[in-house]
């Protein structure tokens, strides 16, 4: 598990290992000042989430959004959809970087996807076993300066 720092005003958390003995799993969470989504749940504390309003804006008809309820009994809004964690392949996030990798091989466009941006990834796997040697101390980025 990472914890990052985004600018100034965001944070983030990575949390990603291949030694654990489970099946596929890619959970989404995503947590603001005003909700979160964590388990296709929408929460939040003080000023209720519109589900009408949520509605009214969600441009995917494949995506349903229904009253619900949070495991403490507060109202939620549950997103209906097939997720990443699915076992349904087609519902996974891969194919879109396949799909830009074919498409810059066969146009001999450089890929956003490249090694430079591979190397950040790396940067923050290192900076996060670094961290960890340190007793957890925060650990700067980039590890290599140009």
């Amino acid at each position: 598990m990472v914890n990052v720092k985004l600018g100034r005003r965001a944070i983030g958390q990575v949390v990603s290992s291949t030694d654990f003995m489970m099946p596929y799993t890619f959970g989404v969470e995503l947590m603001g000042d005003r909700a979160t989504l964590v388990d296709g749940l929408i929460l939040w504390n003080d000023k209720a989430v519109s589900l009408t309003e949520l509605r009214r804006a969600n441009p995917f008809p494949d995506v349903v959004l229904r009253e619900a309820r949070a495991v403490d009994g507060n109202p939620a809004i549950r997103i209906e959809c097939d997720m990443p964690a699915s076992a349904d392949v087609r519902q996974h996030p891969f194919q879109g970087e396949i799909d830009e990798l074919v498409h810059c091989i066969r146009t001999g466009r450089e890929s956003h996807l490249n090694v430079f941006d591979a190397q950040k990834t790396m940067e923050v796997c290192l900076a996060a076993d670094r961290s960890a040697i340190r007793g957890g101390r925060p650990v700067g980025l980039p590890l290599i300066r140009s």
